[in-house]
């Protein structure tokens, strides 16, 4: 069992607290189905797929994230975390400049309206910049108060958004709130920072340099990671219709509270390698990268089980039967979130080996582009996202070779075998269990919502006492 001293320690007060943000958003559009149909859906899930991606596009990503290097490195910390900063601040105000400027041609290329595109730009591009001070605080070892500062407004949006739309019954409605929630947003973080003389402004063009040139092959592996992540659904947006999109998006259902889990555990983790290897120990750099794939591992493999075994009854009872064809998608989709288990490039980007991970981006985002485009126009949207699968696997293998180079270990040494084998077992076996059950119910959402507890709590207790009995055996030995 985890303790309840151990809420406070490593990656779980960033995951609960992230957490209670993270169902606000699962949620969202489970409300918003219910007040909208499903062409805005289709519009809604378009704006925040490219809101997602401006932080990449914009290259505001790696100054962003790059916090978490620049504590480790202890030497002139703060000045780097400044001066990354600043850069996030620079590229933002430079992106939207440009954004504004194409902004007709380019509403017509992402499928929405002028001003919806304008409400696009101004709102996404403060993402980074605005979230520099909570994800500041939590490298810092703050981890409570940082999340608690980007899981408020995450919150916050939510209630806008639907209350918004409630309202006026106009989607529109809701991207003016998220805009002017994230202008606030950036207000307030640049106001706390210069509070706490993490802005200071005195900046120097050799330093700047610095950050950047750490910075650069980050940032733009980034914009090809996010490609090749959602090449599906960006070559999709333009190819089906809003409505047809909208049942695709839902079936392909993100799960916060799993992208969480992996975010939080990598802010841990970065930071831990950080230290480890600028202090020689590469066997603690092992521990580290073992522990962080047993952590995300166990509750992502249950999570995916149960996706897969419980797609249909999911399906309905979120998003209503309307959207019942969105279940197939959601069966082959959920095997996705099994390649977050494997941090393919945390060591190099602890290590600042961010080239490399630029490299690998630049040769596998093109291909993804060719390969997902091509089976989309053989097999329509399964096969777009069946070869986007593919390619969303790859880059571990590349990832975990280089790793093995960095460490000295071999790469199946970097694996966290008995954890992963463990969780699987389980939930392999608890899988044939529910499947047998189902012919005792008469619909599918009754077989969900009586099943789907009972196989978590056995999962749990079933781990938790394995673990148990591992720990009091090694103590006696």
């Amino acid at each position: 069992m985890i303790g309840l001293h151990k809420l406070k320690e490593g990656h779980w007060p960033v995951y609960l607290i992230s957490m209670v943000s993270a169902i606000t958003n699962l949620f969202l559009p489970v409300a918003l189905v219910r007040i909208l149909d499903p062409v805005d859906i289709g519009i809604y899930k378009i704006f925040f797929l490219y809101a997602q991606s401006i932080t990449f596009l914009s290259l505001t990503g790696g100054p962003l994230y790059s916090v978490y290097y620049w504590i480790g490195k202890k030497e002139n910390a703060s000045m780097y975390i400044e001066h990354a900063w600043v850069l996030s601040f620079v590229l933002s105000i430079v992106s939207a400049a440009v954004g504004l400027l194409f902004s007709r041609p380019l509403s017509h290329v992402i499928s929405i309206t002028e001003t919806q595109t304008i409400l696009l730009l101004l709102s996404a591009i403060t993402a980074a910049p605005a979230s520099f001070y909570g994800e500041y605080l939590i490298a810092k070892g703050k981890r409570i108060n940082g999340s608690l500062f980007n899981s408020g407004f995450e919150i916050l949006k939510g209630v806008i958004i639907v209350g918004l739309v409630y309202v006026t019954k106009h989607i529109n409605a809701a991207f003016i709130g998220f805009t002017v929630l994230f202008l606030v947003k950036l207000l307030l973080a640049a106001s706390l920072g210069k509070k706490e003389k993490v802005l200071t402004f005195n900046i120097k063009k050799e330093r700047l340099m610095e950050v950047w040139k750490y910075c650069a092959p980050i940032s733009i592996a980034g914009v090809l990671s996010f490609f090749l992540e959602k090449v599906d659904m960006i070559l999709l947006s333009s190819q089906l219709s809003p409505q047809s999109f909208a049942f695709y998006s839902m079936g392909c259902l993100g799960i916060p509270p799993l992208y969480i889990l992996e975010m939080s555990i990598q802010k841990v983790l970065v930071p831990a390698l950080s230290i480890s290897y600028h202090a020689g120990d590469k066997l603690s750099m092992v521990q580290h990268y073992r522990k962080a794939q047993s952590d995300i591992a166990y509750l992502m493999i249950p999570a995916v089980f149960g996706l897969i075994i419980f797609n249909r009854p999911i399906i309905e009872i979120l998003f209503t039967s309307q959207y019942m064809d969105s279940a197939v998608y959601l069966k082959v989709f959920a095997i996705t979130y099994l390649a977050y288990i494997i941090p393919h490039d945390a060591i190099p980007r602890a290590t600042g080996q961010t080239g490399w991970v630029l490299k690998m981006y630049c040769i596998l985002t093109p291909l993804s582009l060719l390969v997902v485009y091509v089976c989309a126009g053989q097999w329509g949207a399964m096969g777009a996202l069946i070869s986007s699968m593919v390619f969303f696997y790859l880059p571990k293998i590349p990832g975990l070779i280089y790793s093995s180079r960095i460490t000295g270990y071999g790469a199946k040494d970097l694996i966290a075998w008995r954890g992963l084998g463990l969780f699987t077992a389980i939930n392999a076996v608890l899988t044939v269990g529910t499947y047998a059950g189902r012919h005792f119910f008469t619909t599918e959402k009754m077989w969900f919502l009586v099943l789907a507890p009972i196989y978590a709590a056995l999962y749990l207790g079933l781990v938790n006492i394995i673990k148990h009995f591992k720990v009091k055996h090694e103590i006696q030995n």
